[in-house]
C-alpha cells in the first residue's frame, strides 16, 4: 500500500529559524524542489500549495514570497502570472545584471570608461565591439543606469 503523500511531504523538509520550510529530497537544476506524486514527479512547492492552500488555475506559477526556491512553506507561496513573476524579480532585483548576465559584452569598468569617452557613439561602439545605439543607452543611462 502506497504512503499518504501528506505524510510523505512532511518527513521531506527541515524548518529554517526564517520560517522557510526547506526541502532536503531531491532538488531540480534551478534549485527547486521534485516531490513524486500520482507516479510522476512535480515542483515540491506546486504540491504544497495544491495540497494546503488550493488549485492552481491554468496559466498560473505558484511564487515565493520568501524568494527561495527550496522553501515549500505554504504560507511563503502565492500564484502569479509569468508578469507577475517578471514583475516581482524586477522589484526585487533578482534578475542577472551586469557580468552575471551571460549575454552583456562589456564589464562595469568599461561601461565607466564608454560614459567617460568622448566622440562620437559610432566610434566608440567599435572600440568596445558594441552597437552605436548601445553606446547612446549606456550613456543616458537606460542600460547598466545602476552604475
Amino acid at each position: 500500500m502506497a504512503r499518504d503523500p501528506i505524510e510523505r511531504f512532511h518527513e521531506s523538509y527541515r524548518v529554517d529559524p526564517s520560517g522557510c520550510w526547506l526541502w532536503q529530497r531531491a532538488i531540480e537544476h534551478k534549485g527547486y524542489g521534485l516531490f513524486k506524486w500520482d507516479g510522476r514527479n512535480i515542483m515540491a512547492h506546486r504540491f504544497a500549495y495544491l495540497a494546503f492552500v488550493g488549485g492552481i488555475p491554468a496559466g498560473f506559477l505558484v511564487m515565493h514570497r520568501c524568494d527561495v526556491r527550496a522553501c515549500v512553506n505554504p504560507e511563503h507561496l502565492m500564484i502569479g502570472t509569468e508578469q507577475d513573476n517578471a514583475t516581482d524579480m524586477c522589484q526585487k532585483v533578482r534578475q542577472a545584471r551586469g557580468r552575471k548576465n551571460h549575454t552583456n559584452k562589456l564589464t562595469e569598468a568599461e561601461v565607466l570608461e564608454i560614459r567617460k569617452a568622448g566622440g562620437g557613439t559610432t566610434a566608440i561602439g567599435r572600440r568596445f565591439g558594441v552597437s552605436a545605439k548601445h553606446i547612446q543607452l549606456i550613456k543616458e543611462r537606460k542600460r547598466w543606469g545602476w552604475l
